[in-house]
């Protein structure tokens, strides 16, 4: 029998009840294993966790950089002899810089744009960023992301593998009528209220600054609605938490929750906002509309090519367009059988990014001997 393609991931960080990406990771892990032979390097553990499908696990221990960084050396060497060859490493230029460091050839994954920098701060993460993208083999993006990776950092499309996000649809699916009254009256609405949802954290970039225009613009129209935030804090947390004690019916911000409690959010939502700046292809997205929840979102790269192209008028609306993110959500908050129907169109496109599917992209691209 021929021996299976293999691939070395690396986990920035280890942690059971995360809010971020890395709670999808074990699930596609699990299906990418079905392939490929995967072994799983973690730069930071916070929690033990296991990690069903893969064949094995190193964790960097803890201790100096320099001590981490002789560990992880002996680690690539050990593991280039096991044949493994290429690490895939999701968003963290820091921990991609250290792995090139110590001669391992990497896949850097990006999903995003980069904004302006506006401190030094950020400009010295802009070069390592920058740097980060130079050094690494290859660079995985998602299809709808590869043009603006040339264009905005120079990434040429031969050094690009396009991915997509996924969604395990065991997890996140529609809520009953019994799961959706349990949710609301948990969180203290009144059930002729709407529910609109947000789920970033609470900055410009994720369009947080959009958040109380469109409560405003639904209170003037008469429309009873609350906005559901989750997220972590930001720069708009002190005007949203200003807003949220002056009108407790229309804003309840919830801050940051692990992704395990996220779906019965989603399932009592009437309306998905993601008004983000920068996301590539935003997994709450397909989150939103694994529970069935008609999206309203910026054209961010990869969100065109997802959501269905006859629902783009009524779904997309320009980056800052305030007015417009309003007018959308009114629509739909005053037309069931429309909000329903549009519900069901993402249901069934979510199931184009299942873990399964996802799975086997992953493994028909690093079964390719090219690499």
């Amino acid at each position: 029998m021929p021996e299976r393609p293999k691939l070395g991931y690396v986990m920035a960080v280890l942690e059971a009840r995360s809010g971020e990406h890395a709670a999808h990771i074990p699930r596609l892990l699990g299906e990418i294993g079905k392939g490929l032979d995967i072994d799983v390097i973690v730069w930071n553990q916070k929690d033990e966790v296991t990690l069903p499908g893969v064949q094995a696990m190193q964790i960097v221990p803890r201790g100096s950089l320099f001590r981490k960084l002789r560990h992880l050396r002996r680690l690539i060497v050990e593991q280039r002899r096991a044949g493994y060859h290429l690490w895939f490493i999701r968003g963290a230029g820091s921990v991609v810089l250290l792995f090139n460091l110590v001669g391992a050839r990497t896949v850097f994954w990006i999903c995003g744009r980069t904004r302006p920098p506006s401190n030094w701060r950020d400009r010295v993460g802009q070069w390592l960023f920058k740097l980060a993208l130079r050094t690494s083999r290859w660079i995985a993006t998602a299809p709808g992301m590869d043009a603006y990776n040339t264009a905005a950092l120079g990434v040429p499309a031969s050094k690009q593998l396009l991915l997509n996000n996924d969604i395990d649809l065991t997890v996140y699916q529609p809520a009953s009528p019994e799961q959706i009254a349990a949710t609301r009256a948990e969180l203290g609405l009144d059930p002729s209220q709407r529910v609109v949802l947000f789920v970033h954290r609470l900055i410009y970039e994720r369009g947080a600054d959009a958040l109380i225009p469109l409560l405003d613009a639904l209170a003037a129209a008469g429309q009873a609605a609350c906005l559901v935030a989750i997220g972590g804090p930001g720069e708009q947390s002190a005007a949203l938490e200003a807003y949220a004690a002056a009108h407790p019916e229309r804003l309840r911000l919830l801050g940051h929750r692990p992704n395990d409690e996220l779906p019965r959010y989603y399932g009592a939502a009437d309306v998905f906002i993601m008004p983000s700046r920068v996301d590539g292809f935003p997994r709450v997205m397909l989150e939103a509309m694994a529970c069935r929840v008609p999206v309203v979102s910026t054209p961010c790269e990869a969100v065109p090519p997802v959501l269905p192209a006859d629902l783009h008028p009524e779904l997309l609306v320009d980056f800052g367009d305030h007015a417009g993110l309003a007018a959308r959500v009114l629509a739909l908050l005053r037309d069931e059988p429309r909000r329903v129907a549009i519900g069901e169109r993402l249901l069934a496109r979510a199931g184009d990014y299942t873990v399964q599917r996802v799975a086997e992209q992953y493994i028909a691209t690093f079964s390719r001997t090219d690499l």
